[in-house]
């Protein structure tokens, strides 16, 4: 019990650093909100309507700091987290997040399970068969792969498998925008194949870890006497 309430201490501990970070960062840097929607919006607003924008995404400037930092780790805990001013610009950030999660609970989920079973079988292979071939060769190169930053492994299956052959897996969405969501195999496999990019470039990422993990699990046992006794045995 101690240590569960030691490790959760440490996790809330380490949210709350996170989250202190991502609110002072942006205060320090060059520039301000205001700035960025004149220029988002090519100064088509007035500076009424611009004003009123930003009141709206919840910006204080002429507010105390430690007012503003307390307000923003309220909304935080209370799930009040503005609107958002991506490309889903003016919509509430909470109705963003609903509505990637599933997507994304499913592509992650996926994609680790798929990391993990590939991993450990090579993992296995690669411990029974130790000084060989494979051994020397699959370890290696997956612990250099997931060494690589995820996001540049997937601009570059991007680049790869959509850009130089000309659309050959799709690079955007999570299927086909005129594609009408339903429980068909056709809308299925669209889903799947708008998953193969993002997937792979887990998997790929991902994968030496348990390559690595597996492997020294089996070479511990295969020296140990039992086995060797079984083997004599036949």
């Amino acid at each position: 019990m101690r240590f569960v309430l030691r490790r959760l201490g440490f996790f809330v501990l380490t949210l709350w650093a996170a989250l202190t970070v991502n609110f002072f960062i942006p205060r320090l840097m060059p520039g301000s909100p205001l700035q960025a929607l004149r220029d988002r919006t090519h100064n088509k607003l007035s500076p009424a309507a611009l004003e009123q924008m930003l009141t709206s995404y919840g910006f204080k400037p002429n507010q105390n700091v430690v007012v503003q930092y307390l307000d923003y780790l309220q909304n935080m805990v209370t799930g009040h987290w503005g609107v958002s001013i991506g490309a889903t610009l003016g919509e509430p950030v909470t109705r963003v997040v609903r509505q990637a999660l599933p997507w994304t609970l499913g592509l992650v989920g996926t994609a680790t399970i798929l990391a993990f079973a590939l991993g450990s079988l090579i993992g296995i292979v690669a411990g029974w068969k130790r000084g060989g071939r494979l051994d020397a060769l699959l370890p290696p190169v997956f612990v250099v792969t997931s060494a690589l930053p995820y996001f540049w492994v997937g601009l570059l299956f991007i680049l790869v498998f959509s850009v130089w052959t000309g659309g050959l897996l799709p690079s955007d969405f999570n299927y086909d925008p005129h594609l009408q969501p339903s429980l068909s195999l056709g809308f299925a496999g669209n889903v799947l194949l708008h998953a193969v990019l993002p997937a792979g470039t887990i998997v790929v990422t991902a994968i030496g870890g348990w390559i690595l993990t597996m492997r020294n699990n089996m070479i511990t046992p295969l020296a140990e006497d039992y086995v060797r006794m079984g083997r004599a045995k036949g």
